[in-house]
């Protein structure tokens, strides 16, 4: 009995084929939504289109850690997509603040860590990024504590996040946190060393602006005090 040549070709299973390339993958990997791709078309995917703007797929993929080189690219998409109001609420819903928060809690590279830093500044832009990361308990903690290790311009965007909330989500709650957390210490020095003239001029209005809460604190410690700016 002879058996066709299109018999002869084995049917390969489609879950052994990734959604992105429909070619059997060599480097399977599993987001958090259960589908599986492979390593390689994915980090493609994110390079060459910046991810088609979908934010949930590009969040996930941070979320997962499916690769360095990946989580990095999403990281550019998400600091190109975010500039825009209605991205950034785009991101916020599919819980990118969280996400950034937890990673930048690893202490991983540091390019990493300034794309995080970037992303967060964006989407400080919005009332719902700003009550995302004062939601956290570690998202003030995480921000200041990035200003002033990383780079110049991590602790541009640092500051910036920060001033974002000081001047527009400046509940007395979050006052108090922003001196208990060590947002005030890190602000104080970022005037004293210098972290950029802008870095600079943010952190000082936000000294002067909360001075009758942060000032005479006993949470701030002497020599603190004695540097804070009249």
């Amino acid at each position: 009995m002879e058996v066709s040549p299109a018999a002869a070709v084995a049917e390969v299973p489609p879950y052994f084929l990734c959604p992105i390339s429909l070619e059997i993958m060599r480097d399977p990997v599993t987001l958090s939504t259960g589908i599986t791709y492979d390593r390689r078309s994915i980090e493609q995917w994110l390079f060459a289109d910046g991810g088609k703007g979908t934010c949930p797929e590009v969040v996930r993929v941070v979320a997962d850690g499916v690769s360095s080189k990946a989580v990095k690219a999403a990281l550019h998409v998400l600091c190109r997509l975010c500039p825009w109001g209605r991205n950034r609420v785009k991101a916020v819903e599919a819980g990118v603040v969280a996400v950034l928060v937890e990673l930048l809690l690893d202490e991983g590279e540091r390019r990493t860590a300034e794309l995080a830093v970037v992303a967060i500044d964006h989407l400080c832009g919005c009332a719902e990024g700003r009550s995302e990361l004062v939601a956290h308990p570690a998202g003030l903690a995480v921000v200041a504590k990035k200003a002033m290790r990383v780079s110049p311009a991590t602790t541009e965007s640092a500051v910036r996040a920060l001033h974002a909330v000081a001047r527009h989500s400046a509940t007395p709650a979050v006052l108090q946190e922003m001196l208990a957390v060590g947002v005030v210490a890190k602000l104080l020095l970022v005037m004293q060393v210098g972290g950029g003239e802008r870095a600079m001029v943010r952190a000082r209005e936000m000294l002067k602006a909360n001075a009758r809460v942060w000032k005479d604190s006993p949470c701030l410690q002497a020599h603190l005090k004695a540097s804070y700016p009249c």
